[in-house]
This record gives C-alpha cells, structure tokens and sequence, in this order.
C-alpha cells in the first residue's frame, strides 16, 4: 500500500519547509503545488516557492503548477489542481491512499505512528477524518476540527468532487487522533490569504470576525469578546459560528501546555508570542489591504451595475407592453415611424446610449 502525498501552499514562507520535511518522511510520493488559486492572492505572494524549490531533486516530489481560472472560485481551482496532481501521480492503485497535506498541519511521531498502525489493520474504509487542534494567535489557544485528510483509492480515475471530497458509490468513514490530534496553524500563518478567500466567497460576517474579533481578542478577558462576537454572529462564543470547530464547554478557547511536533519545537517560529502581531509586520501584509480593499470595491460597482441593469431590463419592458396596447390606435404616419426604429434597432441603441450615460455620471 503506498501513500501519495498531495501538497498544496502559498505564502506560507515561514512554514513550508518544515511541512515538506515532515511529509517526506511518511509518504511515498509528495506531489507539490506552489501558487495561487485567484488572481487576487498573486497580491500577496512571498518566498514560498523559492523555499520549496530546494526540494527539485528530490527521488519523491514531483511539482505541478496551481490552476489559476479567472472565472473560478478558489475552490473550483483547488479542485481541478487536486485532480491534475492525481493524473501525474506513479501511484494511481486500488487500495493505495490519497493523504491531503497542508503547509500549516503538522503530526507528531505518536500520530503518525496511530495513522500507519490503522491502515495496517483496517482495510475496510473509504476516508479518514483526523481529529486536528486548531491553534489561535500563539502556541497555547486551539479549538478542535475533524477534517477528512486520507483517501482509499477504489478506482483507476479517482477525481476529487471538492477540495475535501473524493468521488465514491459509498463512504465508510473512520475518525481518528483522539488522543493524538493534528496541530494546525492556519490562522497562525497569518490573516493574509484565509481573509481574501472568505471575502472573495462573501463570508464578509466571517471577515469581520478576523478583522474585529480574532485581531483583538484577549483570553484574559474572554467574556467581554465572547459578548462582542455575539453582537456580530449571535452566538456567544470564540469562534464565527458558521465555522465546524468545537470549543470547550464555555465556548471559547482550550489551552494546550504540552510539547508540539519536534520539528516545530526545534524551529524558530516556535519563539513567537503572538502571530497576530508577527503577521501584521511581514511585508505583503499592506498589499493584502489593498487587495482586500479592491475585492469590496469591485463587488460594490458589480451590484450597483447588477441593480442599474435590472432598472433599465423594466423599462424597456414597460415600454415594450405600452407600445402593445395603444398600437392599434396609431396613425399610419407614427406606424411607419415604429416599424422603421424598430428595424433599424434605434430603440435599442437609445437604450444602451441612455444606459452608458446614467453609468458615467451616476
């Protein structure tokens, strides 16, 4: 049974040569993609993919560039380049497994000893979910999610419906790391790309929470945010509540005092008090901004220009229903004078000139 390794990154250059350095070495083939998935994250690109280039010759990596579709979301372009890396992929096998790594998600020896251990045992499984500690602003605060990270492959084409979904007839699912959970650090590697994704999928509820709530939270002072994010959710609690994670019975943050992954340990990140701070002073945090300021704006004159059109849709229909009803009352001279606009398509051009000007100087 092999494991291929499905990697995806971007501007995460403080994280993603530790994580390509723990992934070799429980995978048998590491299938990498440094890039953005819109156009607008280009905006904040850093060293990621200069960093991860360090691993060219390596016997198992193998680099595929990130589908990058204007007219996509950032989901849909994940997608298609999760299927891309599997058509290049040596090990494409009934019964092989499918393990989606992230540059933020990191295993301790005891997790990867509990996840090799099951597989060896259990054959009779389609999908793994592995219980993940998701850390908050530093090393101390988490929350917990179950995401489904490992795949059994049960035919030749397998193609991923979701960036978290593979296509199957059936799904026997297993959840595993109760006691050896993932350490995740998305929101410790920095606002910059998990705000422009939540702002390009119009979770704006979501942003605000990132920008009013995470960026200013105190856990000595839990209460009083809990009561701010209540005012901005409805929901007492740490977390925006669209968000599948589990707090403690409170519904704020757990603590964790244990030791993280010795790579992360032995790592200078580890150092860091608080990433909020460390994110704000890296240097594509300005550009991330005026990205985040440009996206508004551009959704901004789309529904104006969404509400203008619609405006000008009712019009011409009414024109259209009035021009019906007192036709026949017409005389033959303002007949005439119709037929020969229509024909000519006059009245639509009136229209779309009337159209361009109230865009221009509205």
């Amino acid at each position: 049974m092999k494991i291929i390794g499905l990697f995806v990154a971007w501007a995460a250059e403080d994280w993603v040569d530790y994580s390509i350095r723990q992934s070799l070495e429980f995978v048998d083939e590491l299938i990498i993609s440094i890039g953005p998935f819109h156009t607008h994250l280009r905006n904040i690109e850093d060293n990621t993919f200069e960093i991860a280039k360090n691993y060219f010759n390596n016997k198992k990596t193998k680099f595929i560039s990130s589908i990058c579709l204007p007219e996509n979301t950032i989901n849909q372009n994940r997608c298609i380049t999760l299927n891309k890396m599997i058509e290049i992929s040596d090990f494409i096998e009934e019964g092989n497994l499918i393990w989606l790594l992230d540059t933020d998600e990191f295993y301790s020896k005891e997790a990867i000893n509990e996840i090799k251990s099951f597989i060896k045992k259990v054959c009779d499984f389609d999908e793994i979910q592995l219980i993940t500690r998701m850390f908050c602003m530093n090393f101390n605060y988490y929350v917990k999610t179950f995401p489904t990270k490992i795949f059994k492959i049960t035919n030749q084409k397998p193609r991923f419906i979701s960036p978290i979904k593979l296509s199957y007839k059936s799904r026997k699912n297993y959840v595993l790391l109760r006691n050896n959970p993932i350490f995740n650090y998305s929101l410790l590697t920095g606002e910059q790309t998990i705000g422009i994704k939540w702002i390009l999928e119009k979770n704006y509820k979501r942003f605000l929470w990132l920008r009013k709530i995470y960026n200013k939270y105190d856990p000595e002072n839990e209460t009083y945010w809990m009561e701010k994010n209540e005012e901005l959710s409805g929901k007492k609690r740490f977390f925006y509540p669209t968000l599948s994670v589990v707090e403690n019975f409170g519904y704020g943050l757990m603590t964790y005092e244990g030791k993280h992954p010795e790579i992360i340990e032995n790592s200078s990140i580890k150092k860091i008090l608080d990433f909020r701070d460390f994110t704000k002073r890296k240097n594509n945090y300005q550009s991330y901004l005026k990205t985040v300021k440009t996206i508004i704006l551009e959704k901004k004159k789309f529904k104006v220009n969404n509400l203008i059109n619609i405006f000008f849709s009712h019009i011409q229909n009414l024109y259209n229903k009035i021009l019906i009803k007192f036709y026949p009352y017409l005389t033959k001279k303002v007949k005439k004078r119709i037929k020969h606009l229509i024909r000519s398509n006059l009245i639509v051009k009136k229209f779309n000139y009337g159209f361009q000007i109230f865009k221009k100087f509205r």
